[in-house]
């Protein structure tokens, strides 16, 4: 029967074997037995052997020399006298009375300083209070992390307690670890392992950050480019847009020069296309708010209005405004400038004052019929009366190289009386009319027929339709 067994048997309370011992040597107030405390003298196997079996009937230990019947009596007599000493000896966990065994201060939970209960629900509490301080430190640490740092930091944790498992298990599956330096170098490695794992996570969370500023320093680069370009863009088109109107301007300009001394001009027909008009050498240019030049059967006539600016607040007699009572002078300027032999241009207030010399107006009445047929004559034009008064014979004569001066009633043209220069053949088969009173009129047809009808029943000097053509030699 084993040792140990035997003391459990009898009772008692000590720990039957050197190894049990051994871990209570450490222990404040414990004993501490050798052989040489036994006053045992071997040079054969150590005492560890011993606590497997000394029996007698049990095998023996394999050594030299061998324990006789009254070492093993040393022996048993020497552990006992420990194990008295320890149960009389102070407490490992304090200070207790002699009446109070370890085990029994467990069990009553003595609430002094010394109690092994009592130190063990400070510990407890003093570990509770760290752990909730560490909880708001970190709170308060991660409140003031930024989102982004803080799936860092989870990404980061992981990658560490990864790559720390993936070394730990690679190094238990391939290394068996026999010695001491065995498990220091195993340590090593796995330390090793872990600092590179680390550093290249560090690395790699770098190397992200760095190429996240560096897409956003790209992008940055890229708006600015494209903001340039549109700026770029904008005052290009900012210069094109000048130098477009400085050039619709130089032409304008030259055009104007050229306008001058051109031979040549153009005129907008009744359906929006232009015509070309040769420019006499006897058309006189008067200075006027129209600057236009009408097509006609003769060739191109220059436009007077009575209400021109230049003008209209002429007083007729001293009393007549030009602008209400001026179309007969109006109109035979224009005729007269355009077509006549005249050395120089004249203007409507000079037919006009020319007309009252002459006894050819009416003060309040306007122009007396006569001054048409006496008043183209004077500017050496041929004139005539027209007594087939229909919308074939106006046709006829316009298509002959004359133009006629009609003598409006009431109608579309006036509400009284009107003198109005009826200058073409239009391509729709109406008639294209000068209006001395509204240049509007002058820009659209007008039927043959409409004309003939609003003529005014005045059949005196003429009227109310006279032909104008140039003077044949001879």
């Amino acid at each position: 029967m084993a040792y140990h067994e035997r003391n459990e048997t009898e009772g008692q309370k000590a720990v039957g074997s050197f190894a049990t011992q051994k871990r209570m040597s450490g222990q404040p107030g414990a004993v501490r037995m050798s052989y040489e405390d036994a006053g045992i003298e071997t040079t054969g196997p150590t005492p560890e052997a011993y606590t497997r079996s000394i029996d007698e009937n049990e095998p023996k230990p394999v050594g030299k020399n061998t324990m006789t019947e009254a070492d093993k009596q040393a022996l048993r007599a020497a552990m006992a006298a420990n194990l008295a000493a320890l149960q009389n000896s102070a407490s490992p966990m304090g200070l207790m009375p002699d009446s109070v065994t370890l085990q029994e201060s467990l069990e009553l939970g003595t609430e002094t300083s010394g109690s092994f209960k009592g130190w063990l629900l400070t510990q407890k509490d003093a570990i509770a209070t760290a752990r909730a301080e560490r909880r708001a430190a970190n709170a308060a640490l991660k409140a003031k992390l930024t989102e982004t740092e803080i799936m860092l930091g989870h990404a980061i944790r992981t990658g560490i307690a990864l790559s720390a498992l993936t070394v730990t298990v690679s190094t238990a599956y391939i290394i068996h670890p026999f010695t001491p330096m065995d498990v220091m170098n195993t340590g090593m490695a796995g330390v090793q392992a872990v600092q590179r794992t680390l550093h290249q996570g560090f690395t790699n969370v770098r190397d992200a950050v760095d190429t996240y500023y560096a897409y956003h320093n790209a992008m940055n680069q890229v708006k600015l480019q494209e903001t340039n370009l549109e700026q770029a863009k904008i005052e290009s088109d900012a210069r094109k847009q000048k130098a477009a109107e400085l050039e619709a301007a130089r032409a304008k300009e030259e055009a104007e020069k050229k306008a001058k001394n051109a031979t040549t001009l153009y005129s907008r027909n009744a359906n929006g296309e232009l015509e070309e008009l040769s420019l006499p050498s006897s058309l006189y240019y008067i200075k006027n708010d129209y600057d236009a030049l009408l097509n006609t059967a003769m060739g191109p006539m220059l436009y007077l209005a009575q209400g021109d600016s230049h003008w209209a607040d002429y007083l007729i007699g001293g009393q007549d405004r030009m602008a209400r009572y001026g179309c007969g002078p109006t109109a035979i300027a224009m005729i007269a400038n355009s077509f006549s032999d005249i050395t120089q241009a004249i203007t409507p207030q000079e037919v006009a004052e020319w007309a009252m010399a002459n006894k050819l107006y009416a003060i309040h009445g306007g122009s007396y019929h006569a001054l048409i047929e006496a008043g183209l004559e004077h500017y050496g034009l041929q004139v005539d009366s027209v007594e087939n008064r229909t919308a074939e014979e106006i046709q006829r004569l316009l298509n002959e190289e004359h133009i006629l001066v009609a003598l409006m009633g009431r109608g579309a043209l006036t509400d009284d009386g009107h003198f109005v220069i009826l200058c073409k053949n239009a391509p729709d088969g109406n008639v294209m009319i000068a209006d001395p009173a509204n240049f509007e009129n002058s820009k659209k047809t007008w039927p043959a027929d409409q004309i003939v009808k609003e003529l005014k029943k005045a059949y005196d000097a003429g009227g109310p339709l006279w032909a104008v053509s140039k003077k044949t030699e001879g």
